[in-house]
C-alpha cells in the first residue's frame, strides 16, 4: 500500500475531507490530493503530525511492508451521549466561570474604591479598610467556590486536554456546523472584549490630565478602570470557554494533537506559577498591608505567563 492509500484510509477512518485534513496539518487542500495521488511526498514534519493525529507509527506512512498497526492505548472515545454531556456542562461553565472570575476583580475594585474613600472620610479609615477587606474574601470565597465547582464537574473529561481522542463521523460533522455557525459571534465578542480592555484606561488617563492632585479621582478611575475590565473579560472568558469546547472535540487550534502533546508534558507548570503567584501576593500583602497595589501581581502575572508559554513551548519544538 503507497503513502497515498495509507493517508487516504486514515483520513477516512477519522471521517475528515480533504479540507479539513489540510486545516488540521496547515497546508492547502492541494497539498494533501498530491499526496493522496501519490503526485508528492509530506515533509518529515507533517508526517510526525499525521502519525499523532492519526495515532499510526511513522513507520507505517512511510514504509510499504510495515503492518496497520493502530496505538489503541493512545486512543480514547466518546460516544454522542458523552459528547452532549460535556457540550451541556460546557454551555453552564461559560456562564458560571466568567461570573466566578468577575467577582475577584469586583472585589478587587471594591477594596480600591473603599481605600479611595477613606481619604475623604479619615475619620472612618480603619472601618472602610476592614470592610473591604472582608468584601473582597467574601467575593474572592464566593468566586473561588464556584470555580472548584465548574473544576469538579468536568474533571472527567479534564483528559480531553491532553489526549487524542475519536468520536463518531456524524457528531464530528455536528460540531464542525456549530464551530461554524459560531464563527461570527466569535469573531465579535474577541473584538468587543479586546476592545473594552483597551478602552478601560481611558477614565485613568483623564483623570491624569484633568485632575492629577485630586487623589480620591484617581483612585475612582482606576475603579472604573477594573470595572471597564471586568466586562471585557466577562466576554473573552464566555466566548473562549465556548471556543475552546468546540476545539478540544474538534482537535484543532490550541487542542491539536501536536499541542496536546505539549500540554501533557508541561502540565505541572501552570498549577506551580499560579501557586507561587499567588503566594507571592498574599505575602506582600500580608507584610505590607498595602491590598490596594498588590493587586497588580496578577495583572503582571498574567502577561508574565503568556510570555514564559511560549517560551517554554518553543523551546520544546526544538
Amino acid at each position: 500500500m503507497t503513502m497515498g492509500e495509507k493517508i487516504i484510509n486514515l483520513r477516512k477512518r477519522e471521517g475528515y475531507s480533504q479540507e479539513m485534513l489540510a486545516e488540521l496539518l496547515n497546508v492547502s487542500r492541494q497539498s494533501v490530493s498530491k499526496w493522496e495521488l501519490n503526485v508528492s511526498v509530506p515533509d518529515l514534519n507533517r508526517i510526525i503530525q499525521m502519525s499523532e493525529l492519526f495515532h499510526v507509527s511513522t513507520d507505517y506512512l512511510l514504509k510499504e511492508n510495515v503492518a496497520y498497526v493502530v496505538e489503541q492505548e493512545m486512543i480514547r472515545s466518546l460516544n454522542d451521549e458523552e459528547v452532549q454531556v460535556y457540550l451541556d456542562l460546557k454551555r453552564k461553565e461559560k456562564k458560571s466561570l466568567p461570573a466566578a472570575i468577575c467577582l475577584c476583580i469586583l472585589g478587587a475594585a471594591n477594596l480600591i474604591g473603599t481605600s479611595g474613600l477613606s481619604v475623604l472620610y479619615p475619620s472612618m479609615e480603619n472601618q472602610l479598610a476592614a470592610a473591604g477587606i472582608i468584601i473582597l474574601l467574601v467575593l474572592v470565597t464566593i468566586g473561588v467556590s464556584m470555580i472548584i465547582s465548574n473544576s469538579m464537574k468536568l474533571s472527567k473529561f479534564e483528559w480531553l486536554e491532553k489526549e487524542p481522542v475519536q468520536l463518531h463521523s456524524g457528531m464530528l460533522k455536528y460540531i464542525r456546523e456549530l464551530k461554524e455557525n459560531y464563527a461570527p459571534t466569535h469573531a465579535k465578542f474577541i473584538t468587543l472584549g479586546v476592545c473594552l480592555c483597551i478602552l478601560s484606561v481611558i477614565p485613568l488617563i483623564m483623570t491624569t490630565m484633568l485632575a492629577q492632585e485630586n487623589e480620591v479621582a484617581l483612585v475612582m478611575s482606576v475603579v472604573v478602570l477594573l470595572l471597564i475590565v471586568m466586562v471585557g473579560v466577562y466576554i473573552l472568558v464566555y466566548d473562549g470557554i465556548w471556543q475552546g469546547a468546540l476545539d478540544m472535540l474538534l482537535q484543532e487550534g490550541e487542542y491539536s494533537p501536536t499541542e496536546k502533546v505539549y500540554r501533557k508534558k508541561y502540565s505541572f507548570f501552570s498549577g506551580l506559577y499560579w501557586c507561587a503567584l499567588t503566594a507571592v501576593y498574599l505575602v506582600w500583602s500580608f507584610t505590607t498591608n498595602d491590598w490596594e497595589k498588590t493587586w497588580i501581581v496578577f495583572a503582571a502575572g498574567g502577561v508574565l505567563y503568556g510570555g514564559l508559554a511560549t517560551l517554554i513551548k518553543g523551546l520544546g519544538n526544538k
